[in-house]
């Protein structure tokens, strides 16, 4: 009777202990993980310049004003076309009612806008002159070609890579380690700037660009994007 007391009482003194040392082996498998991250950071030059010409134009004749407007289009992509290194990224056509004082309809109001791009900003700038007698610039942009991205965030990261292991050999060094295993690696090169698709950044109005001649305009810009890449990681020291 005594033998099965003390087995009894034995049972909840056997899970108590348990329960203390699973906390004990989390603390010695962690104690020497260590969390540090990167970063490197590069200013770059934009490459490409993209331009928003427009035209607007008035009539109380619908079919007129649509044969003004198509004439001063087509007589414009002909300019465009000559400059090879010039690319038309849009095209585009808005037509509205035009009312008068007493809310009447009194005729029509169209706006064509084109948008030019181009790495060549002579080339670009030459285009804009060309049409400086019948459009307008609206906007003047610049963004990163995915070529010239792709070319820095790799070499970027390269660097993010090199920093990550110049940082992990000299934790290692400092605190008498024989060694370091990764645990945990994550890379990131994503950066939000105006560039790719639809991404672009206004730079100046078309005042910024007038020079002493009405009939020239100058492109030339020296903006830079920032790119940055980050390396975030754990490793674990060997004693």
């Amino acid at each position: 009777m005594k033998l099965k007391s003390f087995t009894l009482l034995l049972l909840p003194l056997s899970l108590a202990l348990t329960a203390h040392a699973e906390p004990q082996s989390v603390d010695e498998t962690s104690k020497n993980v260590i969390s540090f991250g990167t970063e490197v950071s590069k200013e770059v030059d934009y490459d490409v310049m993209a331009v928003t010409l427009f035209i607007k134009e008035e009539n109380k004749s619908l079919k007129a004003l649509n044969q003004t407007i198509n004439e001063k289009v087509n007589a414009a992509l002909d300019v465009i076309k000559k400059q090879s290194a010039v690319e038309i990224k849009k095209n585009a056509r808005n037509t509205q009612v035009r009312y008068d004082d007493k809310g009447k309809q009194a005729g029509w109001v169209e706006r064509a806008d084109l948008v030019l791009e181009s790495k060549d900003f002579v080339a670009l700038s030459q285009v804009i002159s060309d049409l400086n007698d019948t459009f307008a610039i609206a906007d003047v942009m610049q963004k990163l070609s995915k070529e010239a991205t792709a070319k820095f965030e790799d070499e970027m990261m390269k660097s993010a890579l090199a920093q990550f292991q110049h940082k992990a050999q000299l934790i290692q060094t400092s605190l008498n380690a024989k060694g370091y295993e990764i645990l945990n690696l994550n890379l990131d090169s994503r950066n939000e700037l105006p560039y790719f698709e639809g991404r672009m950044m206004p730079l100046a109005k078309a005042s910024a660009f007038a020079s002493e001649n009405a009939d020239e305009v100058n492109l030339d810009s020296h903006s830079k994007a920032e790119l940055k890449a980050t390396v975030s990681a754990q490793i674990k020291l060997f004693n």
